[in-house]
């Protein structure tokens, strides 16, 4: 299991005054896979901003105003216990900010600023905080502080923020993540996802482009170009994992981009076999792909307990392989005797897949053949998601005949990178597959 840092949701209402938390909350409910451990929003209301925060899953809220910005985090440790005070928006007088991604000089940032400004928590969002606040109580605008930041955060960020009655978004220069803005006749609005947008109907939106600025005030929408927009490096980990199938992110339809990946596996790495079964829940569109491009029936096998704990929160590898047998249900009438071609969309450690697989030759199956629809994974990630050394990708130390014969499977084969970009085109981030980064 692969974690990914957060998601962001922002509003500014077109009709004055109204519950914006409830409608704030609904929404970021939408993405609440984007990050289980902490939320949090900033309501403006009158001149005050209030921010609330919580531990776990979202809760919807009841709060009055024209400007929220929300937000969902995970951990940035595997076992550490958020306190609220970890959780974002940070918030300091008439400045509240949230973000999406990973300011990697973070430590850097603390320590230049230490006894200006007080940081609270771990979250990030703070080092933003800090340096836009310095920048606007020197009676700079949201543009200049904003410029300010590009020069001093490392890293990627899509950022939402509150200062004065104004509500402000933007990308680093890279837009390695994502950020839609989008608008009815009852907000302006922006989120990491469209899905997002759903509870809220709004239909109509668009991609914040990379070092773009925009800005809403007296219901007003400025968009402006305010950084030199760099080649353009979209994380590709938002489509073949973390984000939501109906969503369309960087103006590109999540569900397409999987069905393509699992056609092209299917085209790319044939395998005889009587039924192909995705591992849930984010393979399921890729296997659909392809077992329609391979013409084998895809069963859905392997079934999620939800019931269950998240496996890769657990303390030990011990814990979680222990805890993969718990959480999965198998249907016996499509294992037993039966040639697999079993589908995921990536492999970190590879640990809690081989139990899995020896649970398929348990309940007798024949042979088992995995594709994956992610390169080996082999360099770290700055960011925004969860993988810091290279110590925990079993592709950084093992060949792919050595990672088939560790997992147990028949055949292994994964999407290249060059069949990853003729189905993504070639603006994608691909540091964490060949340590090719954007700014290093």
């Amino acid at each position: 299991m692969i974690r990914h840092s957060c998601g962001v949701v922002a509003l500014f209402s077109r009709k004055g005054i109204v519950d914006i938390a409830s409608a704030g909350t609904l929404a970021l409910r939408f993405i609440q896979s984007r990050g289980e451990d902490a939320w949090g929003y900033s309501v403006l209301n009158g001149k005050r901003i209030k921010t609330r925060k919580g531990i776990g899953l979202v809760r919807t809220s009841s709060e009055k105003g024209k400007v929220g910005i929300f937000h969902v985090r995970y951990p940035t440790t595997a076992v550490k216990i958020l306190s609220k005070k970890d959780a974002q928006p940070s918030h300091k007088g008439k400045l509240a900010v949230a973000h999406n991604g990973n300011i990697y000089n973070y430590d850097e940032i603390k320590k230049e600023f230490e006894g200006k400004y007080s940081f609270k928590g771990s979250a990030d969002s703070e080092a933003i905080l800090a340096i836009l606040y310095e920048q606007l109580e020197k009676r700079k605008t949201v543009e200049e502080a904003l410029v300010g930041l590009s020069k001093k955060a490392k890293g990627s960020y899509a950022l939402v923020g509150i200062w004065g009655n104004k509500l402000f978004a933007t990308k680093d220069p890279w837009g390695i993540r994502p950020l839609v803005f989008g608008w009815n006749e009852n907000f302006y609005a922006f989120a990491s996802e469209t899905v997002a947008f759903q509870p809220l109907n709004i239909f109509n939106y668009e991609e914040v482009r990379p070092g773009e600025l925009y800005v809403i005030d007296r219901g007003r929408v400025i968009k402006k170009q305010i950084l030199e927009s760099k080649k353009e490096r979209r994380c590709m980990f938002e489509f073949v994992y973390f984000a939501n199938p109906v969503s369309f992110v960087f103006g590109v339809s999540v569900y397409k981009v999987r069905f393509a990946l699992g056609e092209k596996l299917a085209k790319k790495h044939p395998v005889k076999a009587d039924y192909v079964v995705p591992i849930p829940d984010t393979a399921r569109t890729a296997a659909e792909g392809f077992g329609i491009a391979s013409g084998i029936p895809v069963k859905e096998a392997i079934v999620k307990n939800r019931y269950v704990g998240r496996t890769f929160i657990q303390p030990s590898q011990e814990k979680r392989v222990e805890l993969t047998k718990q959480k999965y249900f198998f249907l016996r009438e499509f294992i037993e005797g039966k040639r697999i071609v079993l589908i995921d969309d990536s492999i970190v450690r590879g640990t809690t897949l081989r139990a899995l697989i020896r649970r398929l030759r348990e309940f007798g199956a024949k042979e088992v053949h995995l594709r994956v629809t992610c390169p080996p994974l082999k360099g770290p990630c700055y960011y925004g998601v969860d993988m810091k050394t290279e110590e925990e990708l079993i592709a950084a130390k093992k060949s792919i005949e050595e990672i088939k014969n560790f997992l147990d499977v028949d055949s292994l084969a994964y999407i290249t990178i060059e069949e990853l970009k003729e189905v993504l085109g070639g603006n994608i981030c691909t540091g964490c597959l060949n340590k090719e980064y954007p700014d290093k």
